[in-house]
């Protein structure tokens, strides 16, 4: 696991193969929450946002009662696929739009010329 800092002064690195437990998973929350209060203090008070999957740690109850301690929000990966699917659709449908009016308005103007 790497847990990298905005600064990337401090990575940790575990060994191949080398699981994490939730009680490291909690601890390092707990350096990570010490480091953003003394370097950027302000994020903490609009939120800090994780991304979790399925992992064990991150479904351990210790888990679960740290990040309602420090009311952090939670994004699941499935989530933020979700969205960027129904964004990359929302932009597809936006350009099919704009193709089209773009069309009928070269056949206004045609029509509108020939009329002339």
């Amino acid at each position: 696991m790497a847990t990298p800092i905005k600064d990337r002064s401090k990575l940790e690195v575990r060994a191949v193969g080398q699981c994490i437990d939730a009680a490291q998973y909690c601890s390092t929350f707990d350096r990570l929450r010490d480091a953003i209060c003394r370097k950027r203090p302000g994020l903490l008070i609009r939120g800090v946002v994780l991304q979790h999957d399925n992992a064990t740690p991150h479904r351990a109850n210790l888990t679960q009662q740290w990040l309602k301690l420090y009311v952090v929000v939670v994004v699941v990966v499935v989530v933020v696929v979700l969205v960027v699917v129904v964004v990359v659709v929302v932009v597809v449908v936006v350009v099919v739009v704009v193709v089209h009016v773009v069309a009928v308005v070269h056949v206004v103007a045609v029509v509108y010329t020939s009329l002339l």
